[in-house]
């Protein structure tokens, strides 16, 4: 048998077990009942609480607010997720959420409140590491065909684009000309099985400027697990870029110094040895240069320097040429070729060039202009044991050059190892 219920006590019960806080305001928002949660809420008793309106608790900028909330429940029956700040027992402020319905007989309303104060404090804390994020760190986000979705402040600000510039553009608008584009096959090579790149990219600014990034690209997912694009996060190195770049490059003429040439020449034929490439690598000296220093000065020989660099530089056409100031006037190309009659044909369009450049030497044996000299080396790179020994055979081709009237290309022959010239 059933135990017959007091209904006016269970659902005192049912109110007072609730965790947010349930009151009946009249027509005025003055308390007539609150709940236990309600009154732990905002400290106050039951006995102080039915001296005070809902409306009042609000804090003086929230009061226009809750006044016209209570205006939309009059006039539409209830209102949802409304927002604001109280001041509770003690003079502490209560950040709430209050849904508030018109109650049948059209003069009471039954209000419940959820204690929003510490999750609004979480909101804002997390805003705050958002907007942080946004100003610092250089992110952007992609669909699958590398079209820009969503983009942070700090990229805008770097890339010298604005977010309406960048957003639905390709992210090719910040790719710079000098960089390679097997680095980009790897790239997208990487993502599109899913895996994480992680690398060190040149940018291009809207002014036609450069920066670099250390950047990071993963795979994107919607909640289905399904990949719908891609996110990136970038570090600034530019500065250690810079500092890298002063310290590899040649100050006089611009271009790679010795020191340089020294640690990239052996990752050259490492590389190089994976397909057993032909590797080849020139080395070349200005004609009577000391003769020209003493002729024209030091600072005419500085200058010839430059202009016989720059005019080796604007023929490195490819990812994989390099030219270098190896000391003094002696300067080296390395590069990869089809064959050597290319390669010969390439490199002695170099030496013809400086000649062509018409600058006078009177002390010039082999022409009345700068020249130079050059000794070629063109092998397998399976045939080559150390950088070493390449480069004493490419020296021993120069030597040739030079003893057989200068201003000439002297080749390495096709030998089965380089142990025959060195």
């Amino acid at each position: 048998m059933k135990q017959a219920i007091n209904t006016q006590e269970f659902l005192h019960s049912i109110l007072n077990t609730s965790r947010d806080g349930i009151a009946l305001l009249d027509g005025e928002t003055n308390f007539l009942f609150c709940n236990e949660a309600y009154l732990k809420m905002t400290g106050f008793t039951l006995d102080e609480m039915l001296t005070l309106s809902c409306a009042g608790l609000s804090v003086p900028e929230d009061l226009p607010r809750a006044l016209h909330a209570i205006e939309m429940v009059k006039r539409d029956g209830f209102i949802e997720n409304f927002e604001k700040t109280c001041i509770v027992k003690e003079g502490k402020k209560l950040r709430v959420n209050m849904s508030i319905t018109l109650m049948p007989d059209k003069e009471h309303f039954l209000v419940n409140v959820h204690d929003i104060t510490e999750s609004n404090k979480l909101e804002k804390t997390l805003q705050n590491y958002v907007t942080l994020i946004d100003d610092n760190i250089i992110t952007s986000s992609t669909d699958l065909y590398g079209n820009i979705t969503e983009t942070s402040t700090a990229f805008c600000r770097i890339s010298g684009y604005t977010r309406e510039e960048l957003l639905h553009k390709n992210h090719r608008i910040v790719r710079h000309p000098d960089m390679p584009d097997p680095i980009y096959q790897e790239l997208w090579e990487t993502i599109s099985k899913n895996r994480i790149w992680n690398g060190e990219l040149k940018n291009r600014t809207k002014d036609g400027e450069y920066y670099w990034v250390d950047a990071t690209i993963y795979p994107l997912y919607d909640d289905e697990g399904n990949k719908i694009g891609y996110t990136a996060i970038r570090h600034d190195i530019t500065d250690k870029k810079r500092i890298e770049e002063i310290a590899i490059t040649d100050a006089l003429t611009g271009i790679y110094n010795r020191r340089h040439f020294n640690t990239l020449f052996p990752r050259f034929l490492s590389s190089a040895k994976r397909n057993n490439a032909l590797i080849c690598f020139a080395i070349m000296d200005v004609d009577h240069f000391k003769d020209y220093n003493d002729t024209y000065g030091h600072q005419k020989g500085d200058d010839v320097l430059v202009q016989v660099a720059q005019n080796i530089q604007t023929r490195m056409f490819r990812a994989d040429d390099y030219c270098f100031r190896l000391g003094g006037e002696e300067f080296g190309i390395i590069f990869k070729c089809e064959n050597s009659e290319k390669s010969f044909l390439f490199v002695d369009s170099i030496r013809e060039s400086i000649e062509k450049l018409e600058i006078e030497h009177r002390k010039n044996s082999a022409s009345p202009f700068v020249t130079v000299s050059i000794g070629l080396m063109c092998i397998e790179s399976g045939l080559i044991e150390n950088e070493t020994q390449l480069y004493a055979a490419a020296d021993k081709c120069l030597y040739r050059a030079k003893e057989n009237g200068r201003n000439r290309l002297i080749m390495g022959e096709k030998y089965t190892s380089l142990i025959d010239i060195t």
